[in-house]
Protein backbone atom coordinates (compact mmCIF):
# COMPACT_ATOMS: atom_id res chain seq x y z
CA UNK A 1 0.00 0.00 0.00
CA UNK A 2 1.50 3.30 -1.03
CA UNK A 3 1.98 6.34 1.20
CA UNK A 4 -0.75 8.11 -0.74
CA UNK A 5 -3.23 5.33 0.00
CA UNK A 6 -2.31 5.39 3.70
CA UNK A 7 -2.81 9.15 3.78
CA UNK A 8 -6.14 8.76 2.02
CA UNK A 9 -7.33 6.16 4.55
CA UNK A 10 -6.24 8.21 7.60
CA UNK A 11 -7.95 11.32 6.23
CA UNK A 12 -11.06 9.26 5.50
CA UNK A 13 -11.34 7.89 9.04
CA UNK A 14 -10.77 11.27 10.70
CA UNK A 15 -13.14 13.13 8.38
CA UNK A 16 -15.86 10.48 8.71
CA UNK A 17 -16.22 11.05 12.46
CA UNK A 18 -16.33 14.80 11.94
CA UNK A 19 -18.93 14.49 9.19
CA UNK A 20 -21.22 12.31 11.31
CA UNK A 21 -21.22 14.87 14.14
CA UNK A 22 -21.49 17.82 11.75
CA UNK A 23 -24.37 16.36 9.75
CA UNK A 24 -26.38 15.11 12.75
CA UNK A 25 -26.09 18.41 14.64
CA UNK A 26 -26.81 20.36 11.46
CA UNK A 27 -29.96 18.37 10.75
CA UNK A 28 -31.22 18.91 14.29
CA UNK A 29 -30.54 22.67 14.09
CA UNK A 30 -32.34 22.80 10.75
CA UNK A 31 -35.50 21.61 12.55
CA UNK A 32 -35.18 23.57 15.80
CA UNK A 33 -38.83 24.64 15.86
CA UNK A 34 -40.23 21.22 14.98
CA UNK A 35 -38.13 19.58 17.71
CA UNK A 36 -38.79 22.38 20.24
CA UNK A 37 -35.08 22.54 21.00
CA UNK A 38 -35.43 26.05 22.45
CA UNK A 39 -37.99 24.74 24.94
CA UNK A 40 -35.97 21.76 26.17
CA UNK A 41 -33.11 22.35 28.57
CA UNK A 42 -30.11 20.34 29.65
CA UNK A 43 -30.55 18.55 32.97
CA UNK A 44 -27.30 16.57 32.98
CA UNK A 45 -25.03 18.08 35.65
CA UNK A 46 -21.64 17.25 34.01
CA UNK A 47 -22.71 19.05 30.83
CA UNK A 48 -24.00 22.01 32.83
CA UNK A 49 -20.67 22.12 34.62
CA UNK A 50 -18.83 22.05 31.29
CA UNK A 51 -20.72 25.21 30.32
CA UNK A 52 -19.73 26.95 33.56
CA UNK A 53 -23.09 26.51 35.30
CA UNK A 54 -21.75 24.68 38.33
CA UNK A 55 -21.76 27.59 40.82
CA UNK A 56 -24.41 30.25 41.46
CA UNK A 57 -23.82 33.88 40.51
CA UNK A 58 -22.93 36.56 43.01
CA UNK A 59 -25.74 37.42 45.43
CA UNK A 60 -25.70 40.96 44.02
CA UNK A 61 -27.41 39.65 40.87
CA UNK A 62 -30.42 38.23 42.75
CA UNK A 63 -33.22 39.61 44.94
CA UNK A 64 -35.61 37.89 47.30
CA UNK A 65 -38.52 38.56 49.59
CA UNK A 66 -40.22 36.50 52.28
CA UNK A 67 -44.00 36.41 52.19
CA UNK A 68 -46.27 36.48 55.24
CA UNK A 69 -47.25 32.92 54.34
CA UNK A 70 -43.65 31.76 54.90
CA UNK A 71 -42.91 31.33 51.19
CA UNK A 72 -39.69 32.86 49.90
CA UNK A 73 -39.60 34.37 46.41
CA UNK A 74 -36.21 34.74 44.77
CA UNK A 75 -35.44 36.25 41.39
CA UNK A 76 -32.31 35.30 39.43
CA UNK A 77 -31.87 37.27 36.21
CA UNK A 78 -35.48 37.50 34.97
CA UNK A 79 -36.63 34.15 36.41
CA UNK A 80 -38.69 33.98 39.60
CA UNK A 81 -38.81 30.98 41.95
CA UNK A 82 -41.00 30.03 44.90
CA UNK A 83 -39.06 28.30 47.66
CA UNK A 84 -40.81 26.22 50.29
CA UNK A 85 -39.38 23.49 52.52
CA UNK A 86 -38.50 20.62 50.21
CA UNK A 87 -39.49 22.27 46.92
CA UNK A 88 -38.38 24.98 44.50
CA UNK A 89 -40.68 25.88 41.62
CA UNK A 90 -40.53 28.51 38.88
CA UNK A 91 -43.51 30.87 38.76
CA UNK A 92 -44.51 33.75 36.46
CA UNK A 93 -42.93 37.00 37.55
CA UNK A 94 -42.11 40.54 36.52
CA UNK A 95 -40.09 41.19 33.39
CA UNK A 96 -37.53 43.33 35.24
CA UNK A 97 -36.18 43.36 38.78
CA UNK A 98 -38.71 42.57 41.48
CA UNK A 99 -39.41 45.43 43.87
CA UNK A 100 -42.00 43.82 46.11
CA UNK A 101 -44.55 41.05 46.58
CA UNK A 102 -47.70 40.74 48.68
CA UNK A 103 -50.38 38.08 49.17
CA UNK A 104 -54.07 38.83 49.61
CA UNK A 105 -56.91 36.44 50.27
CA UNK A 106 -57.22 35.46 46.60
CA UNK A 107 -54.14 36.65 44.75
CA UNK A 108 -50.40 37.15 44.83
CA UNK A 109 -49.09 40.48 43.52
CA UNK A 110 -45.48 40.92 42.40
CA UNK A 111 -44.22 44.29 41.25
CA UNK A 112 -41.32 45.68 39.28
CA UNK A 113 -40.83 49.37 38.52
CA UNK A 114 -43.70 49.69 36.03
CA UNK A 115 -45.93 46.61 36.23
CA UNK A 116 -47.90 44.68 38.84
CA UNK A 117 -48.06 40.94 38.06
CA UNK A 118 -51.13 39.19 39.48
CA UNK A 119 -51.15 35.42 40.15
CA UNK A 120 -53.81 33.20 41.62
CA UNK A 121 -53.17 31.03 44.68
CA UNK A 122 -51.97 28.20 42.40
CA UNK A 123 -49.34 30.62 41.02
CA UNK A 124 -50.92 30.85 37.57
CA UNK A 125 -50.68 34.16 35.74
CA UNK A 126 -53.94 36.14 35.92
CA UNK A 127 -53.01 39.61 34.65
CA UNK A 128 -50.32 42.25 34.35
CA UNK A 129 -51.42 45.69 35.50
CA UNK A 130 -49.62 48.87 34.49
CA UNK A 131 -48.62 51.08 37.41
CA UNK A 132 -49.58 54.77 37.43
CA UNK A 133 -45.92 55.80 37.77
CA UNK A 134 -42.55 54.29 38.68
CA UNK A 135 -43.03 52.24 41.80
CA UNK A 136 -40.90 52.76 44.90
CA UNK A 137 -42.49 50.15 47.17
CA UNK A 138 -45.46 47.79 47.32
CA UNK A 139 -47.76 47.18 50.26
CA UNK A 140 -51.29 46.25 51.16
CA UNK A 141 -54.08 47.63 53.29
CA UNK A 142 -57.55 46.18 53.82
CA UNK A 143 -56.39 43.22 51.67
CA UNK A 144 -55.85 45.49 48.62
CA UNK A 145 -52.54 46.42 46.96
CA UNK A 146 -51.09 49.86 47.61
CA UNK A 147 -48.14 51.26 45.66
CA UNK A 148 -45.97 54.19 46.55
CA UNK A 149 -44.76 55.77 43.33
CA UNK A 150 -42.82 58.82 42.27
CA UNK A 151 -46.22 60.57 41.97
CA UNK A 152 -47.56 59.54 45.37
CA UNK A 153 -49.59 56.64 46.70
CA UNK A 154 -52.25 54.70 44.81
CA UNK A 155 -54.43 51.71 45.67
CA UNK A 156 -56.29 49.25 43.50
CA UNK A 157 -60.04 49.49 43.84
CA UNK A 158 -62.16 46.50 44.82
CA UNK A 159 -62.52 45.44 41.17
CA UNK A 160 -58.71 45.21 40.87
CA UNK A 161 -58.98 47.13 37.60
CA UNK A 162 -58.37 50.78 38.45
CA UNK A 163 -55.85 52.76 40.48
CA UNK A 164 -57.26 55.24 42.97
CA UNK A 165 -54.93 58.05 44.09
CA UNK A 166 -54.50 58.48 47.83
CA UNK A 167 -54.16 62.15 48.67
CA UNK A 168 -51.57 63.00 51.29
CA UNK A 169 -53.15 63.31 54.70
CA UNK A 170 -56.43 61.76 53.54
CA UNK A 171 -55.65 58.07 53.94
CA UNK A 172 -57.27 56.89 57.12
CA UNK A 173 -55.64 53.49 56.74
CA UNK A 174 -52.08 54.71 56.10
CA UNK A 175 -50.87 53.40 59.44
CA UNK A 176 -52.20 49.95 58.60
CA UNK A 177 -50.20 49.56 55.37
CA UNK A 178 -47.98 46.47 55.42
CA UNK A 179 -45.03 47.14 53.14
CA UNK A 180 -43.11 44.45 51.28
CA UNK A 181 -39.33 44.40 51.58
CA UNK A 182 -36.91 43.09 48.98
CA UNK A 183 -33.36 42.14 49.92
CA UNK A 184 -30.40 40.26 48.57
CA UNK A 185 -30.80 36.54 49.32
CA UNK A 186 -28.48 34.73 51.69
CA UNK A 187 -26.04 32.31 50.13
CA UNK A 188 -27.91 29.16 51.14
CA UNK A 189 -31.20 30.40 49.64
CA UNK A 190 -29.41 31.41 46.45
CA UNK A 191 -27.82 27.97 46.12
CA UNK A 192 -31.21 26.28 46.53
CA UNK A 193 -32.75 28.42 43.79
CA UNK A 194 -29.68 28.06 41.57
CA UNK A 195 -30.02 24.26 41.43
CA UNK A 196 -33.42 24.73 39.82
CA UNK A 197 -32.50 27.80 37.76
CA UNK A 198 -29.46 26.30 36.03
CA UNK A 199 -31.59 23.48 34.58
CA UNK A 200 -33.67 26.13 32.77
CA UNK A 201 -30.82 28.11 31.20
CA UNK A 202 -28.96 25.89 28.75
CA UNK A 203 -31.17 24.93 25.80
CA UNK A 204 -30.35 22.06 23.47
CA UNK A 205 -30.23 24.56 20.61
CA UNK A 206 -27.21 26.22 22.16
CA UNK A 207 -25.55 22.88 22.90
CA UNK A 208 -25.99 21.71 19.29
CA UNK A 209 -24.67 25.04 18.01
CA UNK A 210 -21.56 24.59 20.13
CA UNK A 211 -21.15 20.99 18.91
CA UNK A 212 -21.72 22.00 15.29
CA UNK A 213 -18.99 24.65 15.44
CA UNK A 214 -16.62 22.61 17.63
CA UNK A 215 -16.65 25.33 20.31
CA UNK A 216 -18.02 22.91 22.90
CA UNK A 217 -14.38 21.87 23.49
CA UNK A 218 -13.11 25.44 23.50
CA UNK A 219 -9.99 26.26 21.50
CA UNK A 220 -9.23 22.52 21.20
CA UNK A 221 -12.60 21.93 19.52
CA UNK A 222 -12.02 24.74 17.05
CA UNK A 223 -8.58 23.29 16.24
CA UNK A 224 -10.10 19.82 15.68
CA UNK A 225 -12.79 21.29 13.43
CA UNK A 226 -10.12 23.04 11.39
CA UNK A 227 -8.11 19.83 11.27
CA UNK A 228 -11.18 17.88 10.08
CA UNK A 229 -11.76 20.45 7.36
CA UNK A 230 -8.18 20.00 6.19
CA UNK A 231 -8.70 16.22 6.32
CA UNK A 232 -11.69 16.56 4.00
CA UNK A 233 -9.58 18.61 1.63
CA UNK A 234 -6.78 16.01 1.80
CA UNK A 235 -9.35 13.26 1.21
CA UNK A 236 -10.64 14.95 -1.93
CA UNK A 237 -7.18 15.75 -3.30
CA UNK A 238 -5.73 12.32 -2.55
CA UNK A 239 -8.78 10.67 -4.12
CA UNK A 240 -8.32 12.67 -7.30
CA UNK A 241 -4.63 11.78 -7.36
CA UNK A 242 -5.38 8.07 -6.91
CA UNK A 243 -7.92 8.17 -9.74
CA UNK A 244 -5.42 9.88 -11.99
CA UNK A 245 -2.65 7.46 -11.01
CA UNK A 246 -4.76 4.36 -11.59
CA UNK A 247 -6.18 5.68 -14.82
CA UNK A 248 -8.94 3.49 -16.15
CA UNK A 249 -7.94 0.38 -14.21
CA UNK A 250 -10.83 -1.25 -12.29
Amino acid sequence: MTILRKLHRIACLFAAGFLIIFVCSGLALQHTQELDLDLHFVQWVPLLTAFGLDTPPNVDSAVSTRMETGTTLIQIDSSLYRIQPGSTEPIPGPESQMRGAIATGQYLFIADATTLTMLDLQFNLVDRIDLPAEMLRLGKSADLPIVETTNGRNRLDSTLLHWVPIEAGHDNNSAAVSWSRVNQPDQSTLEIAWKSHRTRILSWTRVLQEIHSGRILGSVGIFLADLATLALLALALSGLMLVRKNGNRP
